[in-house]
């Protein structure tokens, strides 16, 4: 029974049939690579093509509860994106072809399923993963090159030399992918916490585009929404900018959008590059380098100097949260394996006119100076990249790896956070500290030693937008 008295359509659950099928809103059918399953409603006996997504459900049939399918987001967790399901394996035709060419829907098994919030993230009854996207075939680069450098009037033939670094690797971006894994990851921790809450993934850049997966959050009834980023240091390319596409993506809804706090000095993201670092000393030593006097070459996205500049307004800045994490991982890894070691901070992806200063040094010009120091190996640790975009498999592991070769310098590059289990812990204690936020709590804030409580919500001068400093943000006070 709804609040107005009507009452709803009995839901049902089928496991493992042949395919899975449904329309858009309230009347959904799942469909998971692993074990499809159906969610319906008695009314709907004939499918048609919509989009398709997993949620969340409980079958009580034996007087138990226990899960079905997973709640991994607005996405078909088979192609891994939004498709009209005309394209994809559970239309109705390859349901029709599967069976036989009959369609019989399933008897009801399962209590009615609604819109609701689990306890520990009220009031928020959504989450969203915010990325930046990336182009998924050679068609798509130049298009979404478009979409990054609009409003600055770079020609498509421009475009087409910096999109060489994509085509390179086949025109596809490992960030979609990266994204996919999290979700899936942030599904399972939430699972083995009890949370039900569906997690949507929205790009600022490309497909699934933000504003589509808000407005799509809107119609399927959610209203409070915590954002995920998938950057963790405060700048306006990291941080700002991610809010005033929030502001843009949520015109026309009704949604209230909170986001997690800037999160690079949790001790989550810490441990995980603690264990990337010690786990490619290993591998230097595997290959017979005396490991004590290897550097270790920390290495983050390049910023125009005026953004670093600007970071520092309401924040210790950039470069500061990054020396601030490059200490501790460092402090950790000589504890851990007895050698004190030495570390520098460094920079890739640099782009802009050529006169205007961006932050320096950069890692290729850094691994020339190690090896004019006499320096033998160098384990580079991208520490300002949560997971493998595009600048760590081209600017890390294809360009400075070359370099480093060129210098016959001995040289492993660590693995990003990804999915390691203490990162994604520490991303759903976030979710979970700023829900108590948001209910007037004082959560427990964890930050290691010697970091800074990320904000969240940020002053209105906070990493300011340089070429548009009047332009409205969310997450804003």
């Amino acid at each position: 029974m709804t609040s107005d008295g009507r009452t709803r359509p009995r839901r049902r659950i089928v496991r493992n049939p042949p395919a899975a099928v449904g329309p858009a809103r309230g009347i959904d059918r799942c469909c998971s690579s692993q074990n499809l399953t159906w969610i319906g409603t008695r009314r709907d006996r004939n499918p048609y093509p919509a989009r398709c997504w997993s949620h969340g459900a409980t079958d009580r049939s034996l007087g138990r509860a226990h899960k079905i399918a997973a709640s991994v987001g607005p996405y078909c967790p088979e192609s891994g994106r939004w498709v009209p399901l005309a394209q994809h394996s559970c239309h109705p035709a390859a349901l029709r072809q599967a069976v036989g060419g009959g369609f019989r829907p399933p008897e009801p098994v399962c209590e009615d399923l609604s819109v609701t919030t689990t306890a520990q993230l009220d009031p928020y009854d959504a989450v969203i993963l915010v990325s930046f996207g990336g182009p998924e075939k050679p068609e798509d680069v130049v298009p979404f090159l478009r979409n990054v450098t609009r409003g600055r009037g770079i020609p498509d033939e421009r475009l087409e030399v910096v999109g060489e670094h994509y085509y390179r690797f086949g025109g596809r971006s490992p960030i979609n992918d990266q994204c996919r894994e999290l979700i899936a990851a942030l599904r399972t921790e939430f699972d083995a916490r009890g949370i039900a809450t569906p997690i949507y993934w929205g790009n600022r850049n490309w497909d699934p585009y933000l504003a589509d997966t808000l407005h799509r959050i809107g119609a399927d009834g959610h209203r409070r929404v915590l954002a995920i980023t998938t950057s963790a240091y405060p700048s306006y390319s990291s941080c700002r900018q991610y809010r005033e596409n929030l502001f843009d993506a949520t015109r026309g809804t009704a949604l209230q959008v909170d986001r997690i706090r800037q999160y690079a000095d949790h001790p989550g993201f810490v441990a995980a590059s603690v264990d990337a670092v010690s786990t490619g000393l290993d591998r230097l030593a595997t290959d017979g380098v005396d490991t004590e006097r290897t550097r270790l070459v920390y290495v983050t996205h390049s910023i125009p100097a005026a953004m670093s500049e600007a970071s520092q307004r309401a924040t210790r800045g950039y470069v500061s949260w990054h020396r601030t994490v490059m200490a501790e991982v460092t402090r950790q890894v000589s504890a851990r394996l007895g050698t004190d070691y030495q570390a520098d901070l460094v920079y890739c992806s640099r782009s802009g006119a050529p006169g205007q200063p961006w932050l320096e040094p950069d890692v290729n010009d850094h691994l020339k100076s190690l090896a004019g120091q006499g320096i033998g190996s160098a384990l580079l640790v991208p520490i300002g990249f949560i997971s493998d975009h595009m600048e760590v498999i081209y600017d890390l592991d294809t360009e400075a790896a070359e370099t480093a070769e060129e210098l016959g310098l001995d040289f492993v590059r660590a693995d990003t956070a990804g999915v390691h289990p203490a990162f994604i812990r520490g991303l759903v204690d976030l979710a979970l500290e700023r829900a108590g936020a948001a209910r007037g709590q004082r959560p427990d804030q964890s930050v290691i030693a010697g970091g800074e409580i990320g904000a969240y919500e940020c002053p209105a001068d906070c990493c300011l937008n340089l070429r548009d400093p009047d332009r409205p943000a969310l997450c804003q006070r």
